[in-house]
């Protein structure tokens, strides 16, 4: 599960985010053998309250952050492309949060920085693309670039102009 939203609030114990932005996923549900059964849609409601989210252990260890009471270390966090440590999520920041239910709690196994308003999106731990280019924050700060400066700026203007 996935959940898009801006950081409230951040510390060792958890993150709270609220839902914000445009969080859509579409998968094809299929019968035994392989044929199509349905097709789901899931949309984030940005109208719900802010949700709390604790840490998975491996992502614990993964940041460097102690392990909570009477738990045994998992087999440690494998990292993919894009990812941030939870050290590097500042208030304000938009997220993008994979999370599970373990123990009854909400917890939260990686997390990525999809904009970081007024400033710039940190360096993504595990991004095996060298490529300035192709790196993930290259792509998550050229396009904040363009919302806060070009778009901002534009769009207004010929949406105005479009509406005479």
């Amino acid at each position: 599960m996935c959940f898009l939203g801006r950081v409230e609030s951040v510390c060792a114990d958890g993150v709270v985010i609220k839902p914000q932005g445009d969080m859509r996923m579409r998968w094809l549900a299929r019968h035994p053998d392989g044929t199509p059964r349905a097709e789901h849609v899931f949309v984030q409601d940005n109208t719900q309250p802010a949700r709390t989210f604790g840490y998975e252990d491996s992502l614990r260890m993964f940041c460097g952050l102690p392990l909570t009471h009477g738990v045994r270390p998992g087999l440690g966090h494998s990292t993919h492309s894009g990812e941030h440590k939870i050290t590097d999520v500042l208030v304000g920041d938009i997220v993008l949060a994979s999370y599970r239910q373990q123990r009854g709690e909400w917890v939260c196994m990686a997390i990525r920085i999809q904009r970081r308003p007024g400033g710039r999106v940190p360096e993504a731990v595990g991004d095996k693309d060298t490529t300035i280019g192709r790196k993930v924050v290259t792509r998550m700060n050229a396009e904040q670039f363009v919302e806060e400066t070009i778009a901002g700026k534009w769009a207004p203007r010929l949406l105005a102009g479009l509406r005479k």
